[in-house]
């Protein structure tokens, strides 16, 4: 019976993250308050505080729990030793724009994560160290090409950073019933990529005025 209830809260505060996300999308995180999210998921206001601390404990468990399951996932490409280097950043690129993609309708956005204010320090520590655990993964797959000669020497961690700020914008511009479907994206995504990684790097034109000599 105990764990029967375990899985019926669990269940239910799932439920409410998820609603509490897709409302934060659509009205804001200021623009939602406790009443909206208690009401949506059919609770009373005081109810809902046994399921969570406060709205900011709430913005919290959703990013920490995406990140943790995005963790995971990347482990799984960098434990596949059959792939190559190129083969590893296809799959991170691919599952990673699937992912924000799939979870669009209960996605907060990079918006939320922006604002320094929503997060206690202590919580926006734990965050920032997931989201560096989980970006030392995808750029472990940046390093392994360039030792094994299949990208050019680069600044793996620029690189890392630029590919990932590439995926992650998308969460602002998507739309399900766009012109570019996730695979779509992925696959324009990782052509540039690797066209970036896979080339020698050309020496930068040196700019003056702005004008060609």
């Amino acid at each position: 019976m105990a764990d029967v209830t375990r899985r019926m809260r669990s269940n239910r505060r799932a439920e409410v993250l998820r609603t509490a996300a897709r409302l934060f999308k659509t009205h804001g995180y200021r623009g939602t308050s406790m009443q909206q999210l208690a009401d949506a998921v059919g609770l009373g206001k005081g109810s809902l505080y046994h399921h969570l601390d406060s709205k900011g404990e709430l913005v919290f468990e959703i990013m920490a729990s995406g990140l943790a399951d995005a963790i995971s996932r990347i482990e799984g490409v960098l434990a596949d030793d059959v792939l190559s280097p190129e083969g590893k950043l296809q799959a991170a690129i691919r599952i990673l724009i699937n992912d924000l993609c799939d979870d669009f309708d209960d996605s907060i956005g990079l918006a939320v994560m922006t604002d320094g204010h929503i997060l206690t320090p202590e919580r926006r520590a734990e965050y920032v160290a997931l989201r560096d655990a989980y970006e030392d993964r995808f750029q472990s797959i940046v390093e392994s090409g360039i030792a094994s000669g299949d990208f050019h020497q680069c600044d793996p961690d620029l690189a890392t950073k630029a590919i990932l700020g590439m995926c992650a914008w998308t969460v602002f511009w998507y739309r399900r019933e766009g012109p570019l479907g996730p695979d779509e994206i992925a696959d324009g995504i990782i052509r540039i990529a690797l066209v970036g990684l896979a080339h020698p790097a050309e020496p930068l034109m040196e700019m003056t005025d702005g004008r060609r000599d």
